[in-house]
């Protein structure tokens, strides 16, 4: 059976070292670097810098989180901030588009929360109301204060990170995942059939399709068909090659038919041909339905367009 999930981690007892005043500190550090490690690890780099609807990325979110936990623990031990600091700070929201950026983001925020740990660990309780001053006007603040708001402060932001990561997937998935609708007209022409011995019930065709609605554009292909000797008992293969635009990516794609009928009793699967997208619609996937009423002809397209391997 699988492990049973931990609780979080203000659940788990005291951090070892750990003033008891200060253990919330410690635990909401713990908790975010847990937070991170869940949602930014699997993240591709175009991921990590994407802003959606205009907010602060994901990688902005991670590297400001690590950055202002190492200035305000500077604040807290009485220090000014380095000029490394200061240039570290304007530099958080440019984006890192190197390989194994995520990973790079990662190590610094646990790099960082190591150095709270320690610093944590290290300040004495007597020293908590001690003055502090904030930056270069100096504000005033105390040891605790400050220690509690790196601790507010880096939860706020992951918080950030894992709403930020999820409308990103949400608004992916809405924009690759979609469905497509129209209306098609089909032109069918024998052809000759290899197999043309006295009583065959083979059959071959050419296809020629417009579609029209949310795929724009024609199609040509090719039809099998195998009649038998029970009346609307049949089958069909098929294969068509689509030029066009779908929801306005152009391209082409190919889409498989097979078809039966069972005395009557239709039954039809139409898919997209793995990997045969092109243009727009490289890594299209998805399946088509087609309905046929009072003669005229209407599909449903369930699709995906994603990205290659």
């Amino acid at each position: 059976m699988p492990n049973p999930p931990l609780p979080e981690v203000w659940l788990r007892g005291p951090v070892p070292g750990i003033p008891p005043l200060l253990q919330p500190v410690a635990h909401c550090l713990l908790q975010c670097r847990e937070e991170l490690h869940a949602h930014v690890g699997d993240l591709s780099t175009e991921e990590l810098w994407t802003q959606p609807h205009a907010a602060a990325s994901v990688g902005y979110h991670v590297r400001h989180a690590a950055g202002s936990l190492d200035r305000l623990l500077t604040y807290a031990r009485g220090e000014a901030l380095s000029p490394a600091q200061r240039d570290a700070l304007a530099d958080e929201a440019e984006p890192d588009l190197a390989a194994g950026a995520g990973r790079n983001l990662l190590a610094l925020f646990d790099a960082g929360v190591e150095v709270a740990l320690a610093q944590l660990r290290s300040t004495s309780p007597e020293t908590l109301l001690d003055s502090r001053g904030v930056g270069r006007a100096q504000l005033p603040s105390t040891v605790l204060g400050l220690l509690f708001h790196a601790a507010e402060h880096t939860q706020r932001h992951v918080g950030q990170v894992v709403t930020t990561t999820r409308i990103g997937s949400r608004a992916e998935e809405a924009r690759l995942s979609r469905r497509a609708a129209g209306t098609f007209e089909v032109e069918i022409a024998p052809l000759v059939l290899d197999d043309t011995a006295e009583g065959t019930l083979l059959g071959r065709m050419s296809l020629r399709k417009q579609f029209r609605g949310d795929l724009d554009g024609s199609s040509t292909g090719e039809m099998l068909s195998a009649g038998t000797a029970v009346k609307n008992s049949a089958g069909y293969v098929a294969i068509e090659r689509v030029t066009g635009t779908l929801h306005g990516h152009a391209g082409s794609f190919t889409l498989q038919h097979s078809g039966t009928m069972t005395r009557g009793e239709p039954r039809l699967t139409i898919h997209v041909v793995p990997d045969s997208g092109t243009g727009q619609l490289t890594g299209l996937s998805g399946t088509m339905t087609i309905k046929i009423e009072a003669g005229a002809h209407s599909y449903e397209m369930d699709y995906t367009l994603g990205a290659t391997p």
